[in-house]
């Protein structure tokens, strides 16, 4: 079967926002790239272009934003080849059951179709305009199927829903245009209102117009949804903090470390803490594996490289209101950690 693309329609932006509890920081750089790899490779199979695409994410949320998407699917006048004539006619030149199965599989008369030829010999052939379906409706077909197949190293049930998820579903966007696209996953149906931070606006919930409105509107209730902002976020203020308390003061560089956390906040505020320089009696490494594996802290070394300091570097997930209580709680923590390490 060949097909030829004949119109070309309106382009809109898309924006499909995946709620849930918060998923282990862990498993979401793999789960960003399935899921935009996958949409990607639908909307090709279902004939619908686009200008951009990409997926940013936080703990409790992945989005896919897409610009530009085509409204509609094209339509497409397509070429569908049918049995050979030899096969279709009979010696005195009446249909065969083949040929009639043919015009039923086609939706046209028998007298309507053509034929054609190729090395093999000459074959019936039906030319047809295939109308484009609206991209809305594509996307309620192919999105629920996408969405439980992202691939997590662990899933969960929950309540009484077969679905399988990373964690708990909450809520679900769906917007092309100014418009709702109407899905369903399991017991969950798409809609426009989305969820801002969880402590720094109470968890306040809000409509969205449209696509283009959502990173901004999303920060304006304290959730930086795109994660590459959040990163850069995190290597500025840990760069200020660590200028404020000693110019000579450096990071261990630990870019394993930076993803991590960043899939662990929303909202990042990087903070100092210190401990007591009795704990660098231990050997560096012991130090550095407390502050990293069990409190996700990145160490602080001297610019030379000769030894660590007695700081860690950490980032909060919220504001600043406070930060003194963070950091004191986040010291008593880590005490409790070396201290069983000496």
């Amino acid at each position: 079967m060949s097909q030829e693309i004949m119109n070309k329609p309106e382009k809109l932006p898309f924006l499909l926002e995946i709620g849930s509890e918060e998923i282990p920081a862990r498993f979401i750089p793999n789960a960003i790239k399935h899921l935009e790899n996958t949409v990607a490779n639908e909307l090709k199979d279902q004939f619908l272009s686009w200008d951009d695409m990409r997926v940013v994410a936080t703990p409790r949320r992945m989005a896919l934003l897409v610009n530009g998407l085509s409204a509609r699917q094209p339509d497409r006048n397509v070429e569908i080849k049918g049995p050979p004539v030899k096969v279709a006619f009979d010696s005195e030149g009446k249909p065969t059951p083949a040929a009639m199965g043919f015009s039923k599989k086609v939706g046209m008369p028998l007298e309507n179709c053509q034929r054609g030829e190729d090395q093999r010999g000459e074959f019936l052939l039906a030319r047809k305009t295939e109308p484009g379906l609206q991209a809305a409706e594509v996307l309620g077909q192919v999105l629920p199927g996408i969405i439980k197949g992202i691939p997590f190293r662990k899933t969960m049930r929950w309540g009484n829903h077969d679905l399988e998820y990373a964690r708990p579903l909450q809520w679900l966007v769906a917007l092309l245009g100014c418009d709702i696209v109407p899905l369903k996953v399991d017991y969950i149906e798409s809609g426009r209102e989305t969820r801002g931070h969880r402590t720094l606006t109470k968890d306040r919930r809000f409509d969205l117009p449209s696509p283009d409105q959502y990173l901004e509107l999303l920060l304006e209730a304290g959730v930086v949804a795109d994660h590459e902002v959040r990163r850069q976020m995190i290597i500025e203020g840990l760069k200020v903090a660590l200028e404020q308390y000693d110019s000579e003061a450096s990071l261990l560089e630990d870019d394993k470390l930076l993803t991590e956390v960043l899939f662990l906040v929303e909202n990042p505020t990087p903070f100092l803490g210190s401990f007591s320089e009795d704990y660098l009696k231990l050997p560096a490494e012991v130090v550095t594996t407390a502050m990293k594996s069990h409190q996700k802290y990145f160490s602080v070394i001297r610019s030379d490289g000769e030894g660590l300091k007695p700081r860690f570097a950490a980032v909060r997930c919220g504001g600043s209101e406070f930060l003194d209580n963070v950091v004191a709680g986040n010291e008593r923590v880590l005490h409790a950690r070396l201290a069983d390490a000496l």
